[in-house]
């Protein structure tokens, strides 16, 4: 998972101001759950009724086709929870949830700025894993909704658990899973753009 962790700090090191963020809203919990839950439509709106031929368009040789990207966020929608657990600890009397140096709003608006340009680590680059589209969509769905549930249905508070990061110090577990997510629409995102590239399919 050692590339892995690489590959996020490098979609982190982006030019944003660092403040001190709010912690311990009400609806913190809420906002999480509506934020995977929209990104998850967002990606299923932007995939459905495409062709072979739109899938496997690509804007440019070096560039991914829509349907690697689908089979990119389906892998990361396993990786990135397996990373958050392998490096969760929970805040300890010695620590201070002022450590925590990036707002919520700052974790999504970096992951999401397409702007800045990131290599994906070997293990989830797309192979052709998924036969069909469907299974691409099928595996990314069943694992956003385990992960939802697990988000809904956790007795811990997940402001009082963090991962660190080695760019950004510790970031609490909320904002790991909104990490989650903003990947998601990120590589949505990057469907977006190929969809709307010159010379795409039109069926």
């Amino acid at each position: 998972m050692r590339k892995f962790a690489y590959a996020i700090t490098a979609l982190l090191i982006m030019s944003f101001t660092v403040v001190p963020k709010v912690l311990n809203r009400q609806e913190d919990r809420k906002m999480l759950l509506d934020y995977m839950e929209e990104t998850k439509q967002f990606f299923l709106d932007n995939v459905k009724d495409l062709s072979d031929a739109q899938l496997d368009f690509k804007a440019a040789p070096d560039r991914w086709s829509i349907r690697q990207c689908m089979e990119h966020i389906a892998l990361s929608e396993q990786a990135i929870p397996q990373f958050i657990k392998s490096g969760l600890q929970p805040m300890s009397d010695s620590m201070n949830h002022n450590l925590i140096k990036v707002t919520d709003e700052q974790v999504i608006q970096m992951i999401t700025d397409r702007s800045h340009k990131a290599q994906a680590p070997d293990m989830l680059k797309p192979t052709g894993k998924f036969p069909t589209k469907m299974d691409a969509i099928n595996a990314f769905v069943k694992q956003r909704d385990e992960n939802i549930d697990f988000v809904k249905n956790s007795q811990t508070n997940l402001r009082d658990m963090f991962v660190k990061n080695p760019v950004l110090g510790v970031i609490d577990e909320d904002q790991a899973y909104l990490f989650m997510a903003a990947h998601t629409k990120r590589h949505t995102l990057q469907i977006v753009e190929v969809k709307n590239t010159t010379g795409f399919p039109a069926n």
